[in-house]
């Protein structure tokens, strides 16, 4: 017990691809808890597995928020270096911090707000092994390999937000069928038995606000497109 609460007052994460990373705080998008318990989007996890091997170059991720996947990456691979875009200006500092404790800030670039013409200069600049996007509908207009071809040799793993514009899902896997292996992900709602320690898979039993807490990531349905270079 004593261990857990020190892991919680100091924000390590606990088990996950993450375990061991320092942990600031979530954006106002989510809860803290399931970040530092390792539990957050579970459905990715295989796809982080699969493509580790390879990152080995360059790292660019539109929608950084506070760093949790940027910085994440990073600590597992000593080689990798990233290009991090963030549009809030108290978020990239809470991003700006987050690499400074988990002693990743020298090979982290973050920039501001991304366009389209800024993401195809990025990827010009040499090879990215991951493009990771997440950034409330935008990826409808961003993601175009017609105007940026340079997608067309990267692993993209994206949010896809359909219910702020639909038919977005649709769009991006016509638009990569010819490029890309495309696999659609579908958060599912997690259960107790998610949560790897075993104290807070009980808790998690518990009806009502205990149980939501430390449960709860997102109040609505979630998809994502992990595309992958024929």
């Amino acid at each position: 017990m004593k261990k857990v609460l020190k892991n919680l007052f100091l924000g390590k994460v606990m088990y996950g691809p993450f375990a061991g990373m320092r942990y600031l705080g979530a954006t106002k998008m989510c809860t803290p808890l399931p970040k530092v318990l390792g539990n957050y989007e579970l459905e990715l996890q295989p796809c982080l597995a699969s493509i580790a091997p390879r990152l080995k170059d360059r790292l660019v991720v539109v929608g950084a928020a506070e760093g949790y996947y940027a910085v994440g990456l990073l600590r597992n691979h000593p080689e990798l270096r990233a290009i991090a875009f963030e549009l809030d200006d108290y978020t990239r500092d809470l991003l700006k911090r987050m690499a400074e404790i988990n002693g990743v800030a020298e090979r982290l670039d973050i920039r501001g707000g991304c366009t389209l013409g800024t993401l195809k200069n990025t990827l010009s600049e040499g090879p990215v092994d991951l493009v990771l996007m997440d950034i409330e509908g935008a990826e409808n207009e961003m993601l175009d390999p017609i105007k940026i071809p340079e997608l067309r040799n990267c692993h993209i793993l994206v949010e896809v937000h359909d219910h702020l514009v639909p038919g977005t899902n649709q769009k991006l896997t016509q638009l990569f069928a010819d490029s890309h292996v495309v696999e659609c992900l579908e958060s599912v709602n997690r259960q107790p038995r998610d949560i790897q320690h075993p104290l807070f898979r009980l808790l998690a039993r518990i009806p009502g606000y205990c149980a939501s807490t430390i449960l709860w990531e997102r109040s609505f349905p979630t998809k994502w497109l992990f595309l992958s270079p024929l």
